[in-house]
């Protein structure tokens, strides 16, 4: 395994260990309880986002990057969590 990769996944592992005890600490329980909706919210964050656009293909946005100018066609769809 490459070493940026492997720190990537440290990190992810290291978020969701971090989000499952504040879950634990606001909501009882142990944070083992927590920790796999804490991994799947911690990787869905650090996805890429995508939007397709006919004769370029899929362009992936960041959170927070404007999105490309144009409008949306039908056919086309925008991924969750990236705001107009």
């Amino acid at each position: 395994m490459k070493t940026s990769r492997r720190a990537f996944l440290a990190r992810l592992m290291r978020e969701a260990w971090a989000l499952a005890r504040l879950g634990a600490g606001r909501f009882g329980g142990s944070a083992v309880l927590y920790f796999a909706i804490a991994l799947r919210l911690v990787w869905q964050e650090s996805r890429p986002r995508a939007v397709w656009h006919k004769g370029i293909g899929n362009r992936f946005l960041l959170p927070g990057m404007p999105l490309p100018e144009g409008k949306q066609k039908a056919g086309q769809f925008l991924l969750p969590g990236i705001a107009k």
